[in-house]
């Protein structure tokens, strides 16, 4: 949604787009949350929890000031380009990476699901 926010014409469009991007932001969290408490092993599990939910915020954070360079230096038009680009290019890594699944849930396939190296 973040890409195409960047070449909308006018603010009806600009709005939506926003907020359905806002509404795919919302679901980020409780997805990874989910992709680590499946794949993690369970000795580790809560520090990469801990990781996830601070690596949010912490991601958050950095995205807003490198938003506020990327603004003076080009336009914000491209600071949309790369909130949408750099998010495709990660879900396709973990697409790629992610151990597939043989059943509903690796727990009752007889164990956890590890990731492939």
């Amino acid at each position: 949604m973040s890409l195409a926010t960047a070449v909308t014409t006018d603010v009806l469009w600009f709005s939506i787009l926003r907020l359905l991007t806002g509404i795919g932001l919302g679901a980020a969290l409780p997805n990874a949350t989910t992709l680590v408490s499946e794949y993690a092993p369970s000795r580790r599990r809560s520090a990469m929890m801990a990781l996830t939910y601070c690596g949010m915020t912490l991601g958050g954070a950095v995205a807003g000031y490198l938003t506020s360079a990327a603004v003076q230096i080009a336009s914000w038009h491209w600071a949309l380009v790369v909130g949408g680009v750099l998010p495709l290019a990660y879900a396709v890594w973990v697409a790629v990476r992610c151990p597939s699944r043989r059943s509903s849930s690796p727990a009752t396939a007889g164990g956890r699901a590890s990731w492939s190296t």
